[in-house]
């Protein structure tokens, strides 16, 4: 028997209430990692994301939770990016792409964002997304190291918590 991994998984669920059948959905711990990686890159808003079959769903947030989801559109196929991206300079990189926010007059849009890969032996199933409204340049060599670490941490604390019941649908398929 060959049991299947998380971003198997994940790729084949459409509906993140599926989610909940693995143990994993948005949680008050995933928002606490969130909160976690704004502090440790000195960004205001932080997302941990699952690519599910044809979306991506948080599963924790800090900041504004509707402002990324409404305004960047990441590849649903986290594969496709490296496992740290630092982007200093928003506004040249973004362009017209984004919708700036606006809140009492003030108009925003987002100037730095960084990005760490969720998963395991080079299979990438989600990510966390850090991203402020203020310039604040690339972030030191240090921090990249940290934030890649909590980047294996919330994937660690994900297969962990889904491997059991990943395991128990197998064995339900097989003996149905």
């Amino acid at each position: 028997m060959v049991t299947r991994k998380i971003h198997e998984v994940l790729g084949q669920l459409d509906d993140e209430a599926d989610l909940a059948n693995l143990a994993i959905s948005p949680s008050p711990i995933f928002d606490k990692l969130a909160k976690l990686a704004c502090h440790l890159t000195s960004r205001s808003e932080a997302r941990v994301l699952l690519n599910l079959r044809d979306r991506q769903v948080a599963i924790g947030s800090h900041g504004d939770p509707d402002w990324i989801a409404r305004n960047i559109s990441f590849a649903r196929d986290g594969r496709q990016y490296p496992a740290f991206v630092d982007i200093p300079d928003g506004e040249s990189y973004f362009g017209a792409q984004v919708d700036p926010f606006v809140m009492d007059g003030e108009v925003f849009a987002p100037s730095c964002l960084c990005l760490v890969a969720l998963g395991a032996e080079g299979e990438r199933y989600g990510s966390i997304v850090v991203f402020d409204f203020k310039k604040k340049g690339e972030l030191p060599v240090e921090v990249r190291s940290q934030f890649l670490l909590l980047g294996q941490l919330v994937s660690h604390l994900i297969e962990v918590t889904s491997s059991l019941n990943i395991l128990k649908m197998d064995l339900d398929q097989l003996l149905h």
